[in-house]
């Protein structure tokens, strides 16, 4: 299965909360390498856990970052302005990730998952399945 990782899922594969790692952790070891994600998810990531933290995760290629923001401006601005307020650069490459690398593998988010873990809007535990 392929699946889409947001900033909470890179977050809380390094959470200082053991449980929110071990979610994390095993719903990674259960569905395998590579994760698709962004360098929005990337940069967010780095902020709330340590930088390196976020590099050793693309550098071993549990992360895979297939997707240009330069290349899908327009289309993410589109987004970005459709949900104003509630939709940041990191969660608009969501769709374009979905459209150009999941077609790739047969698959498209009716097909695979993204995996999302929020303090704010998800109790922790929840995988969401986009369908």
């Amino acid at each position: 299965m392929v699946c889409i990782a947001d900033t909470g899922f890179i977050v809380a594969l390094n959470s200082p909360v053991k449980r929110e790692r071990e979610w994390a952790r095993g719903h990674f070891e259960e569905r395998g390498a590579p994760f698709y994600t962004c360098e929005a998810a990337l940069t967010e990531a780095s902020h709330l856990i340590e930088p390196a933290a976020v590099g050793r995760l693309v550098e071993s290629g549990f992360l895979a970052v297939r997707f240009s923001l330069f290349e899908q401006i327009a289309p993410l601005v589109r987004l970005m302005e459709k949900y104003s307020g509630r939709m940041d650069v990191a969660d608009a490459c969501v769709p374009p990730i979905n459209r150009e690398v999941l077609p790739v593998h047969g698959e498209n988010l009716a097909g695979g998952e993204k995996l999302a873990h929020s303090h704010d809007s998800l109790p922790a535990g929840r995988l969401i399945q986009v369908r």
